[in-house]
């Protein structure tokens, strides 16, 4: 029996006698057995020194073994292969990435024994000497010291002394275009020798990629050469431009800032451009192309993320794919002021392919989340970055071809930028917001966010970030507007087709998409928008398409549809303005339903949110609003639809369409409950909101009178009781449908009071007074009970002589809300808030909802915040003293607050943390504390 050595130094002996044995195993009968031991030898290659020792006793007590039948040898030779494929790390070490191109290209190239050169050299690096070995439990970084681990870029000593003895050649690199073809240049002869050189280098991997000539041509430019290198002085041929529609793009293997090494059997390593460009113009219709790319760089973070969490958002996973083709985990966005954002260190764009000890290179989204959130004060994660193109090649990632192929290649001049298939254009929605945004970016996301969606954040995975741990939604990614990029999307049609409507066509103006079927394909995607102009589909330039010529490219796509898109909201909107203006003249024309002189217009706050989407009935274009968004109604003639505009957070006017009349919604709403079976009041849901008493006396009550002797004060009414928190619907029609509020654009004469209702209401209230004082401040109460010593009545309370007084002062409307603790009555006043505002300060009251309508009907109209929690488990969150049960008693109390009295709010705000929420708070009341204001008008509707 041979014995194999087993010293670190003689590996590539190891590797030598596989391959001799390797050789000798010709028989028909051992080809089972030759294909199993190649793949050993394959992956020895790629981790050659951690195997050595499996090496080892591989060969002495397997092949070696006489004792062992060619069936033994061929199955623990498969358990072998299939053992180290099973152990890859996430990193290799550095001779696990100098060996890698080596071994890659040694045996995609030619005969396995032909490595012996490349594996010499690899032994002769003194990187070698201090290899670790992969730990055995869970992943290993394989860099010894734990640190960031970064790819050293080199090339080939030959390739560096060609470029050093380079003269300098043009500064501006040729580049040629394969669409179409001209002459045939005359070829050089080059040696494998080159081709050699420029295949080994360890910072490299290797690709073979095949691509079929397509009617646009092959899709791709390309530069360098010796007579003009395209990087400094590198002569090496690189892909420069990946044209739109072409092979290359549809085949989408090919990138931008590739290395090309072989073209067919013509090596292009070390040859002048045109030799280059001859090579590709003999390769005919079927193009063999052998390239090298620049590795990613693989490295280890660690982040302490303190109070501030970690401020990152994800996208990615399985089945929600951030980048097509690749299940990994992609950080998108970098929230300012984040522990991320202070580390400074990871990029957007870069791959997590691990949390801690957890693997997320290949996981579903939610996992992904789950790791993330379950993570401790010190995050390591683990990421891929791809190696960085020079700037002067962003814009050939994807882009037009020349004026003379726009036809072919599915895209024209007067574009707004490429299209990146490293970019949001090939980005599913889903995301995972590891932090809030910033004001700036946050728009008027708490009142009124994406048309048709109530909160942005809506469609995104969440996780909190105020605990040490994450869209979204909002997304979150930023969760604004879409991209103005242009955009590829790849749809599946589904057996409603794909899922989206088209208008446009005429006289070159455009294919828009106007509507997404609810559950369609396109809206499971969830990459195309309404307003989106379709440029191309197929690759077929449908840019100046008519609208039978387009529905046809549609219609004649296939299965699997990729779409070239660009958001292009402004146009859109012009279209579908044109649009209604002619239904709007035929409906006049036909019916004179919408003279002119008997439109009637006024302005409305909603007091619903509404979907057109949603809406089977829609006769037209529909508006989408939210609660709280107030409306121009230009036309209120019908008693069925309306037509109005939304007013933004700036006053202007947007949109133009229908939304249903209060007749219609309030008729559909009341049949819509009729439906539903409520449970009646008790005494332990009697109030929806603690109020006033609460403040004065310190005492959370849970039910109308507790332990303590706290209960409402009751108000009377012709005699009738009611209870002072007035959640009760006995004191107002059963069944109140609330659909639109009259508003008029007023002038305010005081400072408006500032209410906030929902969870970690005191303590934004009490941050407010406490950051400005000389904006906010609280109103002083009244109280029947004695002044004690040390008290000043006006300063800590308003001290009424006698109970009898207090009460005849509630009964006749001078209180908005008052309570009992201990036999002494308790109450704000309209007086003592019209004291705040005398003084140019807010106000800050917590009242019940009732509370509201009085302040009203006394003039003082007030910024109701509503903080709107996500879950109860966001509650525990942000009230870390709360049990489960109590929690869950706030969210089922915020439910009720919000069903009886979210007519009143003036915005709704929900956040991962409570710094999120007070941030935006602050947002909603310097926006609400403008000169002129929308205030609830007396004209009916």
């Amino acid at each position: 029996m041979v014995n194999m050595p087993a010293r670190k130094e003689d590996a590539h002996r190891a590797l030598q006698l596989l391959e001799e044995y390797h050789a000798r195993l010709s028989r028909p009968q051992d080809q089972q057995l030759r294909q199993a031991v190649e793949q050993v030898i394959k992956i020895f290659k790629s981790s050659l020194f951690q195997a050595l020792l499996d090496i080892q006793e591989f060969y002495d007590a397997t092949l070696m073994n006489d004792a062992k039948s060619t069936q033994q040898k061929t199955r623990e030779a498969l358990q072998m292969s299939s053992k180290f494929q099973n152990q890859s790390p996430f990193y290799a070490s550095a001779s696990h990435r100098q060996l890698d191109a080596a071994a890659t290209a040694s045996v995609s190239g030619g005969p396995i024994s032909n490595s012996t050169g490349l594996m010499d050299d690899l032994l002769a690096s003194p990187n070698l000497s201090a290899q670790n070995s992969t730990s055995a439990n869970g992943y290993d970084a394989g860099d010894g010291s734990r640190k960031v681990s970064v790819y050293n870029n080199g090339e080939h000593s030959n390739s560096l002394t060609r470029m050093k003895d380079m003269n300098q050649a043009s500064q501006r690199p040729s580049r040629s275009s394969f669409n179409s073809f001209g002459d045939t240049v005359p070829a050089t002869a080059t040696s494998q020798a080159a081709l050699d050189a420029a295949a080994s280098g360890s910072d490299f991997e290797y690709q073979e990629i095949i691509l079929e000539r397509g009617a646009t041509g092959l899709g791709f430019s390309i530069s360098g050469g010796n007579d003009n290198p395209h990087v400094d002085n590198d002569p090496s041929i690189y892909i420069s431009k990946i044209i739109e529609g072409g092979a290359a793009q549809l085949d989408g293997r090919l990138k931008v800032g590739d290395t090309v090494l072989q073209i067919n059997d013509d090596a292009v390593v070390d040859v002048d451009h045109e030799v280059a460009v001859a090579a590709l113009r003999r390769a005919g219709n079927i193009l063999t192309l052998r390239i090298k790319r620049r590795k990613p760089q693989k490295m280890r973070f660690d982040i302490v993320k303190g109070n501030r969490g970690l401020g990152i958002s994800i996208a990615g996973g399985i089945g929600n794919q951030h980048v097509l083709g690749d299940n990994g985990i992609f950080i998108t966005k970098i929230v300012e002021g984040g522990a991320a954002w202070v580390d400074g260190r990871l990029q957007v764009e870069d791959k997590i392919l691990a949390v801690g000890e957890t693997d997320v290179r290949n996981c579903q989204h939610d996992f992904a989340v789950n790791v993330l959130k379950s993570t401790g004060e010190t995050v390591t994660l683990h990421v891929e970055r791809a190696a960085t193109l020079p700037e002067s090649w962003s814009e050939g990632i994807v882009s037009s071809s020349t004026p003379s192929l726009v036809a072919h290649s599915g895209l024209a001049d007067g574009l707004d930028g490429p299209i990146r298939r490293d970019s949001p254009a090939q980005r599913y929605p889903s995301s995972s917001n590891f932090a809030f945004d910033s004001p700036a970016q946050r728009g008027r996301n708490e009142r009124s966010p994406t048309p048709g969606t109530r909160s942005e954040r809506s469609d995104t995975t969440e996780m909190p970030v105020y605990k040490a741990p994450v869209a979204s939604t909002d997304s979150n990614e930023d969760q604004g507007e879409p991209s103005r990029e242009l955009r590829t999307v790849v749809l599946t049609k589904g057996p409603g087709g794909l899922g989206f409507n088209i208008v446009g066509g005429e006289e070159g103006e455009g294919i828009y998409i106007s509507y997404i079927i609810p559950g369609g394909s396109c809206d499971l995607n969830g990459q195309l928008k309404r307003g989106d102009r379709i440029i191309s589909v197929n690759g077929i330039n449908i840019k100046h398409a008519s609208h039978e010529d387009a529905a046809e490219a549609l219609k004649g796509a296939g299965n699997l549809v990729t779409i070239v898109a660009q958001y292009r909201p402004e146009e859109y909107q012009i279209f579908e303005d044109k649009i209604q203006e002619i239904k709007e003249r035929m409906i006049n024309a036909s019916t004179g339903s919408l003279r002119p002189s008997m439109k009637r217009t006024l302005y409305v706050r909603a007091q619903f949110d509404y979907d057109p989407s949603k809406d089977s009935g829609l006769p037209s274009r529909g508006l989408p609003f939210c609660i709280g968004d107030v409306l121009h109604v230009t036309n209120a003639s019908d008693d069925e639809w309306w037509q109005a505009k939304r007013i933004n957070a700036d006053g202007v006017e947007e949109g133009l369409g229908i939304i249903p009349s209060r007749q219609r919604y309030e008729r559909k709403e009341r049949a819509r409950l009729k439906s539903v079976k409520f449970e009646p009041n008790d005494s332990h849901n009697k109030s929806a909101s603690t109020s006033t008493l609460d403040r004065f006396t310190g005492k959370k009550k849970e039910k109308d009178k507790d332990k303590n002797g706290a209960k409402k004060f009751t108000f009377f009414k012709g005699g009738k009781e009611h209870s002072g928190d007035d959640t009760s619907e006995s004191d107002r029609p059963e069944e109140t449908i609330h659909s639109y509020e009259p508003v008029a654009f007023e002038r305010l004469r005081y400072v408006r009071p500032v209410i906030v209702m929902g969870p970690l209401k005191d303590r934004i209230s009490d941050d407010l007074i406490a950051e400005f004082p000389d904006t906010f401040a609280s109103c002083v109460p009244h109280t029947t009970r004695f002044r004690r010593e040390n008290e000043v009545s006006g300063r800590d309370y308003h001290f009424v002589e006698s109970r009898e007084q207090m009460e005849r002062d509630i009964q006749a409307g001078l209180f908005i809300e008052a309570g009992q603790f201990s036999d002494n009555l308790y109450g704000t006043s309209v007086a003592a808030v019209k004291e705040v505002a005398e003084q140019g300060k807010h106000c800050v009251l917590d009242v019940s909802g009732a509370a509201v309508r009085r302040l009203r009907a006394n003039n003082l109209f007030p910024i109701v915040i509503y903080i709107k929690p996500k879950s109860v488990d966001s509650i525990l969150e942000m009230s870390r003293r709360m049990t489960e049960v109590e929690a869950q008693r706030s969210f089922d109390k915020c439910a009720k607050l919000e069903k009886e009295f979210g007519h009143c709010f003036t915005a709704v705000v929900t956040g991962d943390t409570p710094e999120e929420i007070y941030s935006r708070v602050k947002d909603i009341i310097k926006r609400e504390s403008a000169e002129k204001a929308w205030v609830p008008s007396k004209e009916r509707i």
